[in-house]
Parts: structure tokens; C-alpha cells; sequence
């Protein structure tokens, strides 16, 4: 396949709306899975909501966020696709957003973005590919390397996320009563330390 700037940008305007789309899609699931552990902490059941659905909404806002970054660097290839006509690409921020959207091209839901991936292989060949892949120079965007990378979740961020949506919720449970203690005691701390 031979690189054609033509090519790759039919294929960028084809993949905003299309990254709009799935970003729609996962914060709708998002929402329907909130409600769901919403009514899972109403219920009690604590640990079926930390281990059934909390995980996984986690992981979509990852995925939400890193849609959001991945939007951002077609964007950026978009406005500089003439650069992509010299004969060496010097411009770092477009580099790394081209390296970016190559590791996140078999991580994501979208299959133009391996499109766009295999064109720019024919301007830059497999190696480049291969280092983008593996992150090789360390100079993909940092959020997207976290959220694709992430094996296990933290479990004080799990429960942090279970006691937002009980309090965006206004649900009364044993997360929600553990945070307050927590803040009262951090207001007593503070008061016996300031006076």
C-alpha cells in the first residue's frame, strides 16, 4: 500500500463521527450501569455491586476518556496531514499523536482507526508501528498508555466510585456513613490543630 494524505483523510473524516458515536454510546451504558449500582446499594448488596458492575463502569470511563484524547489526536493529524507530505515528520506533537492513535488502534472499538493505522504504516513502516505498539520511546499520550494498560483497579478507587453514586444518588449505606466519619474526623483533627 502506498501512503496517500487522500486516504488518510477520508479516513479521519470518517472516524470523528464515528468516535462521537461509540462516546455517546458507552456514557448512555455508563448511566444505565450507575442506576443499577444505585439500586444494588439501595438493596445492600455492597460487595455485588463492587464486584459485578463497578468494575466495569470504571473501565468504560477509561475507555470514554481515552476516546475523548483519541478524538483530540485525529484532530491534530487532521490539521497537520500536509506535514505528513515531507519527506521527515520533525513536528513532536504530531508524532506522538500518530504514535498514539496506533497503540490505541487494536485497543479500541473502532475499526477505522486500524484503517488509519495501516496508512500510516505505508509512510512510516513497521518499525515505527512496532516501537508505537510497544511504546517503545515512551511518548504516547500518558492517559491513554494508563487506561489501555490498567490490569487490576485499585480498590480505594472502587469504593470511591461506590461512594459518589451512593451520594449522587443520596443513598444511605455503609460507604456513605464510613466517608462521613472519615470527613468529621478530618473537621475534628483540623479545628484541635488550628486552634
Amino acid at each position: 500500500m502506498k501512503f496517500s494524505t487522500d486516504k488518510l483523510k477520508v479516513q479521519l473524516k470518517i472516524v470523528k463521527p464515528r468516535i462521537e458515536l461509540v462516546h455517546k454510546k458507552k456514557i448512555s451504558l455508563n448511566i444505565r450501569s450507575k442506576n443499577e449500582i444505585a439500586d444494588l446499594l439501595e438493596k445492600g448488596k455492597i460487595n455485588t455491586a463492587r464486584i459485578k458492575v463497578v468494575e466495569n463502569i470504571i473501565r468504560e470511563d477509561f475507555n470514554i476518556e481515552s476516546l475523548e484524547i483519541l478524538a483530540l489526536c485525529c484532530e491534530l493529524l487532521n490539521t497537520r496531514l500536509l506535514l505528513l507530505n515531507e519527506k521527515e515528520v520533525n513536528d513532536l506533537a504530531l508524532l506522538s499523536a500518530i504514535k498514539t492513535i496506533i497503540f490505541s488502534a487494536p485497543r479500541c472499538e473502532i475499526k477505522e482507526m486500524t484503517k488509519i493505522s495501516k496508512i500510516l504504516e505505508a509512510k512510516f513502516g513497521s518499525k515505527f508501528i512496532k516501537a508505537a505498539l510497544n511504546n517503545t520511546d515512551q511518548d504516547i499520550n500518558q492517559k491513554i498508555y494508563k487506561n489501555y494498560m490498567i490490569k487490576s483497579l485499585d480498590e480505594n478507587l472502587v469504593n470511591r466510585y461506590l461512594q459518589e453514586i451512593a451520594n449522587s444518588y443520596k443513598i444511605e449505606c455503609e460507604l456513605t456513613q464510613k466517608a462521613n466519619v472519615n470527613i468529621y474526623n478530618f473537621i475534628i483533627i483540623y479545628i484541635i490543630l488550628w486552634f
